[in-house]
């Protein structure tokens, strides 16, 4: 929250194959966080030093499994999306209204 990086290297084990959206969803549990944030080192500008990014492990079910949950979790951001579009739509129609409203 509230950082900005310019670089980002993962390192991954290339004899399982791995869904990139499955990954993505694994590193934003809290699991995954709280072991990033055990390995990250600095405090102004942080990092993770490649020898200690060894030791970080993801469970990784099966492809078809991988598959299923990145697909869920693809649906849901697309509905979040959706709905802030919406959203943003009736924030715009309010306002129009409230200045016809009270010109």
């Amino acid at each position: 929250n509230n950082t900005a990086a310019h670089a980002l290297i993962m390192f991954q084990n290339q004899r399982v194959k791995t869904n990139p959206y499955f990954l993505n969803a694994e590193y934003q549990t809290n699991k995954a966080k709280k072991q990033i944030d055990d390995i990250t080192k600095g405090n102004t500008i942080k990092h993770i030093l490649a020898s200690d990014m060894r030791n970080f492990t993801v469970m990784v079910p099966s492809l078809s499994e991988q598959n299923e949950i990145a697909d869920y979790f693809r649906s849901i951001d697309h509905l979040l999306t959706l709905h802030q579009h919406k959203l943003e739509s009736l924030k715009h129609l309010k306002s129009a209204l409230l200045d016809k409203m009270f010109v």
